[in-house]
C-alpha cells in the first residue's frame, strides 16, 4: 500500500512538472516593433485638442475612413489601403510611405516624402491595440494665433 502511495505522488509530481504553460510558446514577449510589423490596423478613435480644448473626437472618424486598413511591412513600407468608402472621389486605392520606430519602440516615426517627417509617441501597443499621440503648433482656426495641438489616434488590429 505504501509503496502505491508513493507512486501515486511522484506521478502527480510528474505529471504536474511536466504540464508547463512556457511549452506552448504563449508567454513569449515580443518587441514593440514584432507587434506591429506585417498586420492590418484600422482606425477607431480620434481625439484633437488645442490648447487643451476638444476640437474632434470619435465623431470625426468618418465613415470613409473606418474602412481603411493600415499595415506596416518589415520591409519599413507603410501602406494605408483605402476601403470601399471613399472620402475623396479621386482618392487611391493605396498609399505608400515609409516607417520606422526609435527610442526604444516607443516612437513611431511616418515618412510620407514630403520635407518634414511626422514623429507618433506610442501610448500603446499591446499587439492589439497601437494608440499613437502627435503634439503640434499650429493655426487650427485660421485667427492667425499659434495653437498648442494634440493628437491622439486609437487603432484596432483587424
Amino acid at each position: 500500500m505504501r509503496n502505491q502511495i508513493l507512486l501515486f505522488i511522484i506521478s502527480v509530481i510528474t505529471i504536474g512538472t511536466s504540464c508547463n504553460n512556457d511549452d506552448d510558446g504563449d508567454n513569449v514577449v515580443l518587441s514593440g516593433y514584432d507587434r506591429i510589423v506585417d498586420k492590418n490596423f484600422r482606425m477607431t478613435d480620434v481625439e484633437v485638442r488645442a490648447n487643451g480644448i476638444i476640437l474632434a473626437s470619435r465623431s470625426f472618424v468618418f465613415e470613409c475612413e473606418k474602412d481603411n486598413v493600415n499595415r506596416y511591412e518589415s520591409s519599413g513600407t507603410a501602406i494605408t489601403q483605402y476601403g470601399l468608402l471613399k472620402c475623396d472621389p479621386n482618392e487611391p486605392n493605396e498609399e505608400f510611405y515609409f516607417w520606422s520606430l526609435i527610442s526604444n519602440d516607443t516612437k513611431l516615426i511616418l515618412d510620407y516624402g514630403g520635407p518634414n517627417l511626422t514623429v507618433f509617441n506610442i501610448i500603446v501597443n499591446d499587439g492589439r491595440n497601437l494608440i499613437i499621440e502627435r503634439y503640434s503648433i499650429e493655426d487650427v482656426d485660421n485667427d492667425g494665433t499659434q495653437e498648442s495641438v494634440q493628437t491622439v489616434v486609437t487603432y484596432a488590429r483587424s
